[in-house]
């Protein structure tokens, strides 16, 4: 018997299956990979603040950038997309939909997925930064990494909808 807390609800989830167990692993696997490309990609900027952007909003303004630790980050974020995307393709061979949790469910997996392609594609932008990148390639990264965030927000509020029950 597998025993595990659902991190978007406050409950327990018992199981005797083991592919739920082994999934559960693979997501923690994949959070874990998450976070440690937050903390090599907060390594690898130096910020001043205050700053602001070109629209006169008040941001943070990269001062320095470590290229090997961006590159770093950006590989800990393409295997945290893999380990939701094999997750997302995986589990529902091996349990019904409505037998899997929440926060191990399809679409959830897709915004993680898509939440950490977004955060690797802002550290490609600043990589794009430090070598001097044309201006309209450049631009049209950062449209690209805003349109990858506004999907994940749009996948969040669907996600919302879902379950009137999840605490955020």
């Amino acid at each position: 018997e597998f025993q595990w807390n659902d991190t978007m609800k406050d409950s327990k989830w018992v199981s005797t299956n083991i592919a739920m167990e082994y999934y559960s692993c693979v997501f923690n696997l994949a959070v874990i990979y998450f976070n440690l490309g937050e903390l090599v990609s907060k390594e690898g900027c130096s910020y001043v603040n205050p700053g602001k952007d070109v629209k006169g909003r008040d941001c943070e303004i990269v001062e320095k950038v470590d290229e090997a630790k961006l590159k770093e980050s950006c590989k800990y974020y393409r295997h945290a997309a893999a380990l939701f995307d094999l997750i997302k393709e995986e589990l529902p061979q091996c349990m019904t939909i409505k037998d899997i949790p929440y926060d191990l469910q399809p679409s959830y997996m897709t915004f993680c997925s898509s939440l950490c392609t977004a955060f690797a594609q802002r550290d490609l932008i600043s990589l794009a930064g430090l070598k001097k990148t044309g201006k309209d390639l450049f631009a049209s990264l950062c449209f690209g990494v805003e349109n990858l965030f506004k999907t994940c927000e749009k996948n969040c509020m669907n996600l919302k909808k879902c379950d009137d029950n999840v605490k955020y």
